[in-house]
């Protein structure tokens, strides 16, 4: 089998489009810190620490929810559970936090309660499912898991194929002007605009491949206004090629595009303080 070689100008095709694409992520928070600043943070690596933090000055590995003492800088934990196949949340911060309306103490709590309609959790750990509501400090956020994108980890490349092949049979041998290619590729996935970094990306992209790669296309007529077509080049398969059978893809991602458009702010999820709550319980326990 002959090993595709992907030219330079290729590489800085691929390098510039992805540039303009919103990044990958496994998740997003989305909520308000106080009463009315919006937040929003992606998860972009796990594990992940959230805790008290500058908001202007990223610190890798951990998400900042501002300079609330009551936050400790180190206050809980995201991670994925690959035996449970799910994310989990870990209190570490001593004033503890809510998750879904349960109160996630830093130490494992002695007994199983229920006070004014809220669960005392067993252990610090704690399942996340989507759009559970999160309350840490004055921070209250959503967790919202990534949706399963159909192009989120293609290639530019990819993409002007899986194009090309929703147009067959007739762009083989007359070709697609850009715009056509990308209505072909809209066709194909549809609601892309935003993951692609907008037409205008997706038009430089595949222009840039027409006019820079002579192996993957060539231009074949002319429309009337005089626009070019090209067709893609399809390379020709060895014998060995054509005896050896498909193979599956190997490794599945949980990692896929993320909607990183505006998020409306959560209604406010009117929740007693920790201390306050932790307070009671002790008083509970003594009577």
């Amino acid at each position: 089998m002959v090993a595709v070689t992907v030219s330079e100008d290729e590489k800085k095709l691929e390098k510039e489009f992805l540039s303009k694409r919103p990044p990958l992520a496994y998740a997003k928070l989305a909520g308000k810190l106080g009463e009315s600043e919006k937040f929003e943070a992606l998860i972009t690596q796990l594990p992940v620490d959230l805790g008290r933090g500058s908001l202007t000055e990223p610190t890798s590995g951990k998400i900042c929810l501002g300079e609330q003492m009551s936050v400790s800088r180190v206050h809980a934990r995201i991670n994925w559970n690959a035996e449970k196949t799910c994310f989990e949340l870990e209190c570490l911060g001593k004033n503890g936090l809510f998750a879904g309306g349960a109160i996630l103490p830093h130490l494992q709590a002695l007994i199983v309660e229920h006070l004014a309609g809220h669960q005392i959790a067993k252990e610090g750990i704690v399942q996340l499912t989507p759009r559970m509501p999160l309350k840490i400090g004055n921070a209250r956020v959503y967790f919202l898991p990534s949706t399963k994108s159909p192009c989120g980890v293609l290639s530019g490349f990819k993409l002007i194929q899986k194009g090309f092949e929703k147009a067959m049979p007739g762009s083989a041998t007359s070709g697609l002007t850009v715009d056509e290619t990308i209505d072909s590729i809209y066709k194909c996935f549809r609601d892309i605009e935003d993951e692609v970094g907008g037409r205008d990306n997706l038009a430089a992209l595949i222009k840039g491949y027409f006019e820079q790669s002579p192996a993957s296309f060539r231009r074949v007529s002319l429309t009337a206004t005089g626009e070019p077509r090209y067709a893609i080049i399809k390379p020709e398969k060895t014998d060995e090629d054509k005896k050896r059978p498909g193979s599956a893809v190997v490794d599945a991602k949980k990692k896929q595009k993320m909607d990183v458009s505006p998020t409306p702010a959560p209604e406010k999820i009117d929740m007693p303080r920790p201390q306050d709550e932790r307070h009671e319980i002790i008083r509970s326990l003594l009577n």
